[in-house]
């Protein structure tokens, strides 16, 4: 009897782990998560909800966007653009109170918060998604915004280093009051806001916010923040691509070989002797990571997991723990140009800190070391390893994943890597012409 029970917890346990790895890689829980969140913020009859909900996934996937940023800083015109390229209307604060209020407008003075409501509020009210800019401008703003249920699934908070002294008179008294409100008014809407460096055209900005407000037409989660790894042989490129990914996408870049150092230097150990990833048990590594994506940053812009996983439990973990990334991308070199780009790779025993070329100071050049694990015959054992389970990760993941050669310049291999994330996949795709 004892023995008939523990087959039958066997079994419901591995159904239950099915069922949970099932509903997580094809985005169950972001499809029922944004339909509990239009349930809240529309509140149908009773009678009517299951209605409600058909309807709902029958409209084809939009997405409702701030983007604010100092004055000067042609926020509107990015928004413009940010509103064609996604196919949603664009509402402008600005035009708006150009309309009803021009002469409050060119004193530099806000116009009180009820009426820009009411100006706004009628626009919003037209329309299931939109792209809004100048608005909210104030903390009030933002409180009329939440008890509206107004609610954005993106903030874009755009920022740029501006010389005070060369602003004056009715522009001054813009950016005055700007600042003066900004901080109180995000702080409202903290779980959605995506900070953004406006240091590009108009046309470029336009299109890293649309990467920003990932908004996927053919997915089950339409807005389900980017899930990304990044693996390949220890010096085929992954930590440059991740990095650069995470800027385009505002996503977190999650460095495994970063985690394990902090942690490894907690007990004292110097980076000279850091122990490599792949000398530390699947155990250890599926701990660390888990912890670091289920903090708050990673569930909610999503994430750029770089170097992992590296083995085929590593990968099982992903998909078991509800971690299932929207792409995998596999980075290749060959073995010689792996070794060549960690020949010149040296340490700082003092700080700590990585330099591939001879850094200016003199004193810090004199004391960099070669870590333990960047001597070639450890570069050779770690490529051999990568090689030994690449086949395996990928297979786990073998609808979602590439393979792209690393030896390109940096640049190039990030357009590769991008258009591959925005490109749907054919299951994607079949979803999509099935649902029609």
């Amino acid at each position: 009897m004892a023995a008939q029970q523990g087959g039958a917890d066997s079994t419901g346990a591995g159904f239950v782990a099915k069922t949970e790895e099932h509903l997580e890689s094809h985005e169950v829980y972001d499809l029922l998560g944004g339909l509990l969140k239009k349930l809240i913020i529309h509140q149908p009859p009773g009678d009517e909800i299951i209605q409600f909900l058909i309807d709902e996934l029958q409209k084809k996937p939009g997405a409702c966007v701030i983007i604010m940023g100092p004055p000067g800083i042609q926020k509107t015109a990015i928004a413009k653009l940010v509103a064609e390229s996604l196919s949603l209307p664009h509402i402008s604060c600005g035009a708006l109170l150009k309309s009803k209020f021009s002469s409050t407008i060119a004193s530099g003075e806000y116009v009180g918060d009820d009426d820009v409501w009411k100006l706004v509020s009628g626009e919003l009210k037209k329309n299931d998604s939109w792209v809004l800019s100048g608005f909210p401008r104030t903390r009030v703003q933002a409180r009329l915004m939440q008890s509206n249920t107004c609610l954005p699934d993106k903030f874009i908070l755009l920022h740029s280093y501006k010389n005070e002294a060369n602003i004056h008179g009715v522009e001054q008294v813009k950016e005055h009051l700007y600042w003066r409100n900004i901080f109180g008014t995000v702080e409202l809407f903290e779980n959605v806001v995506c900070q953004l460096p406006c240091d590009a055209a108009v046309p470029e900005m336009a299109k890293i916010i649309e990467r920003v407000v990932s908004l996927r037409a053919f997915s089950n989660a339409p807005l389900r923040p980017m899930r990304a790894c990044i693996v390949g042989p220890v010096g085929a490129g992954r930590s440059t691509q991740s990095e650069l990914l995470a800027r385009a996408y505002g996503a977190v870049h999650v460095d495994v070989e970063a985690l394990l150092l902090e942690q490894q230097e907690h007990y004292n150990m110097s980076r000279q002797d850091y122990v490599p990833v792949e000398e530390v048990s699947n155990e250890e590594l599926c701990k660390i990571v888990g912890q670091r994506l289920r903090q708050a940053d990673c569930l909610r812009k999503g994430w750029i997991l770089d170097g992992f996983p590296k083995t085929l439990e590593q990968a099982r973990f992903l998909r078991s723990s509800n971690f299932t990334p929207s792409r995998v991308v596999h980075l290749t070199v060959e073995e010689a140009v792996s070794l060549q780009r960690l020949s010149g790779r040296m340490v700082d025993p003092v700080t700590g800190h990585v330099y591939y070329a001879a850094p200016a100071a003199v004193a810090v050049r004199q004391r960099l070391v070669k870590a333990k694990a960047d001597q070639p015959e450890k570069v050779k054992s770690r490529f051999q390893e990568h090689v030994e389970n690449a086949e395996s990760v990928l297979n786990e993941f073998s609808w979602i994943k590439t393979t792209i050669r690393g030896n390109a310049p940096a640049p190039s291999v990030c357009e590769q890597i991008m258009d591959f994330f925005e490109r749907p996949l054919p299951r994607e795709t079949t979803q999509q012409e099935s649902g029609k």
